[in-house]
């Protein structure tokens, strides 16, 4: 049996405490590190379609030292305004399937699916200093995370590999053998990110049947998509709203848990959270789902649209971060130490993530994949993987492209 380290199982202890007092301090004054310097990729990047794409795929580098974190310089055409123009995409198969035949050659039967069951934590805080901060946790089940900062011109988003290809595992972007011409998909696909107008977005998965939207005269777009569209051109949280209106919103799938809402902020510290909800959460025929605007500073995995939420499950995440003083914290380190308290530690043994109080088993493994602060003021991100973040590590800073 594969045994993690005792470190892990400590760290995991505090890191389950829902006593905002017992949160270990990250660092009072953190130095962020600077990402490393490009050396050019070269994985083999068969299906590729034109030299740029080459040319983005070549800047494909590794970040920390298990190689769950790269980043990605992308230069790329990657085709939103190609595809909504086309009439959109209604699921995430048909966004991969735009990829695959308009940005790849790959054969479609090798087609590849997104999956995107996760649970996460989102939140937006401000300094002493008055910088707008939104924050993320990324949680998911991968013992060997594949996940890429991608800057495009103008945004900085994180996009996770395995979410596409089920056997991505650590090292293989760089492992000089891999194929990398499905990282040309990462903007379309991107789970969280902050745009150079300090708009922000992240995605959080909500328990009913997956929203479905058939207004005529409106192309229709997916959960990534409609972010990478906010990322692109929204400069205030009210025109990114106006594009959630431009378009028919379809939540990928058609089963429970297969719903989404979106954690939404600006650099004026505007922020809401972004639900379609229908008749009834248990009500798979209805299909007239509306857009709920609701002003929050936080999300989890639970709808705040108060007849769609969930009491009983009402998680201990959501718990915390209502019960904190959110509009005047220390700076970046106090934001890193209230993420570090909200990550999630897997246990295999017991098939889910630890509850506050419990000890993690001996084959625990990190279910934060990521940890990211946007600050919305600065126009900067912080970046650390869920296991760096355990170890103490300090995070990354990434400036927006030059």
């Amino acid at each position: 049996m594969k045994i993690k380290t005792l470190l892990l199982g400590l760290i995991a202890l505090i890191c389950f405490s829902c006593n905002n007092d017992s949160v270990e301090p990250y660092k009072d004054n953190f130095v962020a590190k600077e990402l490393p310097t490009i050396v050019p990729n070269t994985n083999p990047k068969a299906f590729t379609k034109n030299a740029e794409q080459n040319t983005t795929l070549e800047t494909l580098t590794r970040v920390d030292e298990k190689g769950e974190l790269y980043f990605m310089n992308y230069t790329a055409d990657y085709g939103l305004n190609a595809m909504i123009a086309a009439g959109g995409v209604k699921s995430n198969n048909e966004l991969l399937g735009y990829v695959q035949q308009y940005l790849l050659n790959i054969p479609r039967s090798r087609t590849m699916t997104l999956e995107h069951d996760f649970g996460c934590s989102s939140f937006l805080a401000k300094t002493k200093d008055g910088h707008y901060l939104f924050c993320r946790n990324f949680d998911y089940v991968y013992e060997s995370p594949v996940n890429v900062i991608t800057r495009t011109k103008g945004t900085i988003g994180t996009f996770n590999m395995n979410m596409a290809i089920k056997s991505a595992t650590s090292g293989s972007p760089d492992d000089g053998k891999s194929d990398n011409s499905f990282y040309v998909a990462a903007p379309l696909a991107v789970m969280d990110g902050m745009n150079d107008h300090g708009v922000a977005i992240s995605v959080l998965v909500v328990m009913s049947y997956g929203a479905e939207q058939y207004a005529e005269g409106k192309s229709n777009l997916t959960t990534t998509a409609v972010m990478r569209e906010i990322l692109d051109n929204a400069t205030n949280v009210d025109e990114a709203l106006d594009i959630f209106d431009s378009h028919n919103f379809y939540a990928h799938g058609g089963t429970w848990q297969s719903n989404y809402h979106f954690f939404l902020a600006d650099a004026t510290g505007r922020s809401v959270v972004v639900e379609y909800v229908n008749s009834g959460r248990d009500n798979q025929q209805d299909k007239s789902y509306q857009k709920i605007v609701i002003e929050s500073k936080i999300a989890t995995n639970n709808f705040l649209y108060e007849p769609f939420r969930e009491p009983i499950n009402d998680t201990w995440r959501e718990s915390y971060l209502s019960s904190y003083s959110l509009n005047d914290i220390k700076g970046k380190s106090e934001a890193f130490d209230i993420l570090l308290a909200l990550s999630q530690v897997h246990d295999p043994d017991r098939g889910r993530a630890i509850l506050p109080g419990e000890t993690a088993g001996p084959n625990s493994f990190p279910q934060t994949l990521w940890s990211v602060v946007y600050d919305l003021t600065e126009k900067k991100a912080y970046y650390i993987t869920g296991r760096e973040n355990m170890e103490g590590k300090d995070p990354y800073v990434v400036s927006m492209m030059p």
